[in-house]
């Protein structure tokens, strides 16, 4: 596996966050992973290696703390509605935004705490 060709990619796979993660951990490569869900959900399960939990009413509050180049992996219980909304972080300079494309209750439990 590739992780250029895969961040090649506005939408990723599940399958590969696990890959990510680990190229992550390894120093190989810098992403934040975001929760974009309300922290309620967030705080009662997660996936492992979140790093911050933007409930989709604060995201333009948030998305200052981000540089331009910063690479961002997002996840979702509602895809459809983040499909629409991953335009803020684009709109704010991250051009390098992504998105798990299945929602949250179907990413494998290997990778969710609780």
């Amino acid at each position: 596996m590739d992780k250029d060709v895969i961040l090649m990619n506005r939408e990723i796979d599940s399958r590969y966050l696990s890959f990510l993660l680990n190229e992550r951990e390894k120093n190989n490569l810098f992403f934040y992973l975001v929760d974009y869900r309300e922290t309620y959900k967030s705080e009662s399960s997660s996936i492992i290696g979140t790093d911050i939990n933007i409930p989709p009413s604060e995201v333009d509050k948030i998305l200052s703390n981000f540089k331009k180049e910063d690479v961002i992996i997002i996840y979702t219980d509602d895809i459809r509605r983040l499909k629409k909304e991953a335009i803020h972080f684009i709109h704010a300079g991250i051009q390098n935004t992504h998105i798990i494309k299945e929602e949250f209750k179907d990413i494998s439990m290997d990778l969710k705490t609780f």
